[in-house]
């Protein structure tokens, strides 16, 4: 049985997201180890030079952009991709990513795990999450809230 395989799904993703979190979560994950680790952007893979240079070795998959809509462009991409993840990364958890996620659960037969990121700041209170939503996440799946201090 070979290494478990973790996928970051974040659509609008660019060549600088690689060094950031999005991109440094699942390469030092695979750098250590631990999985075989995927990221996934709408972008080109010709477009990201740090994919040969700062996380060499990060593999990669991109996300066909068919709708409008983030959230059924990720549906599609895990419905076709679900059968070989074990664990998915998201970022900024909304109602549809949220129910997205309960749909891949029980199609995998719990199998697969969630992993949401997201910032606490103002822009939480603006979000369609509400209390509720978060506690559901929490039973769940998993979830890190970052705060950034000034």
């Amino acid at each position: 049985m070979g290494k478990k395989k973790f996928h970051c799904i974040f659509p609008i993703g660019q060549n600088v997201h690689l060094i950031k979190d999005v991109g440094m979560i699942p390469y030092m994950l695979q750098k250590e180890g631990y999985y075989e680790s995927y990221i996934s952007f709408y972008e080109k893979a010709e477009n990201l030079p740090y994919l040969k240079n700062e996380v060499k070795g990060l593999n990669y998959k991109s996300i066909k952009k068919i709708f409008k809509r983030e959230d059924l462009n990720i549906f599609c991409y895990l419905f076709s991709n679900f059968r070989s993840m074990d664990y998915v990364m998201m970022f900024h958890p909304s109602f549809m990513k949220i129910f997205i996620s309960f749909l891949f659960k029980i199609l995998s037969f719990n199998r697969l795990k969630f992993y949401f990121k997201m910032d606490l700041d103002d822009s939480i209170f603006e979000s369609n999450i509400t209390r509720k939503h978060l506690l559901i996440i929490l039973r769940k799946n998993f979830i890190i809230i970052q705060r950034y201090l000034l």
